[in-house]
């Protein structure tokens, strides 16, 4: 077959081996793969339909620009890569992509806010959590758990013992620290509380939302625990010039025929010989292999239409993952300030969350995103205020705000981005007093746009984290092993592993791994596909290229 794409023929579809629905990471992940199966095996063809005018999925970055150049390349989506991540750093180290280390100062102080609003200060390293020595083991305790999970990602209830730790968080914690004897009489609180946090910022749900099990699974896939609750211990890198940098990339990796932009796909049917007609706006194709590198939520909408009982089985299994699953929802903003104030107080800002059921607490989680990039790309506009503090806006406020809005009328919701700004302002004020006031960055500064960016929140708006309620895996309402394939149609999505330190990682993985199912069911030399397509192990000493 040939390896580019051709004018497309209402009345002939346009034959393909692969065809990949959605230009997301994963997406883009998928094609990279198969164009580097494609160097060794000409006779691989694929195809990446894209139904907008951009690439990344959720990976959206904030460039710095005329009007806004206080912009420092700061993600509204995925952002951050951690030292276990290895398809993550593979992508980096193949790309040559720049990166800037995190700030975090193991001589500053954490600030947190417990659920009785009580701010606290408390020392710790940027590889520790709250709660001294008994944290520590807990971390060790909770990354074994991981560990043991790792041993079977695809059926985690199947593992002994396993419905016993499909509980609440809250209440595994507590046994947990039931047994445990305390040095301080502040420990079991400052762990339950920064666990509380945690779970905030990963799930925008609270403790006692969330199974312990899926928890740990969640955190498995990123590759350990720590990695996913850790004050830093998901935060070791970020990439220079943001996600969309990535984007930029993988897209480069890909010859231009092989993306077709303005695509969308209305219908999927699957004929006799198990080849899938997919219908779209520009045209017809027929493949072998389907790829949805879409979100998870979009499975609902998504049909096949074939007579494979088998295949309408698996598919019932993916729609009802999409439908039954409870989902959290935080929506991430950015404050600009001149300088990061907070260091002069002794302070790093990474744990600071609202209370539970505060209507006044829009702010899910913070944190320190001031740097500096060495040999910065002249090519590239430098941002002349670096230091943020990124904010995560509640499901249960934007919720209030949103019925508020509807009720007082039009007017009341253009005014919507207003209030919000002003109560994120206010929840700062609360900790760091006149200081997050007087070191914003105003627009009379330098006539940049207000210190929050309300642009975004409408982007970001349906970005879902899923998450599953006690009881969830081992009563069948998830199954991990049930999302991979349905026949003909391999998933491509970070609904493997969502959460916002590990999104990029989910994504490259599973897009990767979408890639080897397809090819494998196509069969171009086998042997050939095998090596091209696997990731080599990357450790942690090795540094990445700036």
């Amino acid at each position: 077959m040939s390896d580019t794409t051709t004018p497309l023929d209402a009345t002939a579809p346009t034959p393909v081996d692969v065809l990949i629905v959605g230009g997301s990471i994963a997406g883009l992940a998928a094609a990279g793969t198969l164009k580097r199966v494609r160097d060794a095996d000409p006779s691989l063809s694929f195809v990446l339909l894209e139904q907008g005018s951009t690439l990344g999925g959720d990976a959206r970055t904030l460039p710095p620009t005329a009007a806004n150049p206080h912009h420092a390349y700061l993600d509204l989506g995925p952002s951050y890569l951690s030292p276990i991540q290895n398809f993550a750093l593979e992508a980096v180290f193949r790309l040559g992509l720049k990166y800037v280390d995190t700030p975090l100062d193991p001589k500053l102080n954490w600030l947190f806010e417990s659920s009785d609003g009580t701010i606290l200060t408390l020392p710790g390293q940027p590889d520790t959590f709250p709660g001294g020595l008994l944290a520590t083991k807990l971390i060790g305790t909770l990354d074994m758990l991981a560990l043991w999970i790792r041993t079977d990602l695809r059926h985690p209830e199947r593992l002994p013992g396993a419905q016993s730790l499909d509980v609440s968080v809250k209440d595994w914690l507590t046994a947990w620290l039931a047994q445990e004897d305390a040095e301080t009489p502040q420990q079991h609180a400052y762990i339950l509380e920064a666990f509380a946090c945690a779970v905030r910022s990963v799930f925008a749900a609270e403790l006692h939302e969330v199974s312990f099990l899926y928890m740990l699974w969640h955190g498995a896939t990123a590759g350990a625990f720590s990695m996913l609750v850790a004050p830093a211990g998901g935060f070791a890198w970020r990439l220079a010039y943001g996600a969309a940098d990535l984007v930029r990339v993988l897209e480069a990796e890909v010859k231009a025929g092989d993306i077709l932009r303005g695509a969308k796909v209305t219908a999927l049917k699957q004929a006799t010989d198990g080849t899938v007609l997919v219908t779209t706006s520009a045209g017809q194709y027929v493949a072998k292999r389907v790829i949805v590198a879409t979100s998870a939520r979009s499975w609902v909408d998504h049909t096949l239409d074939t007579k494979d009982v088998d295949v309408l089985l698996q598919l019932g299994r993916h729609k009802a993952f999409a439908q039954k699953a409870k989902r959290g929802r935080a929506v991430k903003a950015w404050v600009f300030y001149k300088r990061p104030f907070w260091r002069d107080m002794g302070l790093q800002a990474t744990i600071l969350a609202a209370r539970e059921h505060d209507p006044d607490g829009p702010i899910s989680w913070t944190l320190d995103h001031s740097w500096e990039v060495a040999d910065w790309d002249p090519q590239r506009p430098v941002p002349r205020y670096r230091h943020a503090i990124a904010c995560w806006i509640s499901d249960a406020y934007l919720s209030a705000r949103e019925a508020e809005a509807t009720s007082e009328g039009a007017e009341a919701t253009a005014t919507l981005g207003a209030r919000r700004k002003r109560a994120v302002i206010a929840q700062l004020k609360r900790f760091f007093g006149p200081l997050a006031e007087s070191e914003l960055l105003q627009p009379s500064v330098d006539g940049a746009e207000p210190y929050l960016d309300t642009d975004m929140l409408g982007l970001s708006r349906e970005q879902f984290t899923t998450y599953l309620p006690p009881g969830a895996i081992s009563s069948g309402v998830f199954r991990p092993s049930d999302l991979g394939a349905a026949g003909p149609v391999v998933y491509a999505t970070s609904a493997l592993s969502p959460e916002w330190a590990g999104s990029i990682e989910g994504e490259l993985h599973m897009g990767v791994h979408a890639a080897t199912l397809a090819v494998g069911a196509i069969g171009p030399s086998a042997s050939l596909t095998a090596s091209l397509v696997t990731v080599p192990s990357v450790t942690t000493t090795r540094r990445l290229p700036r």
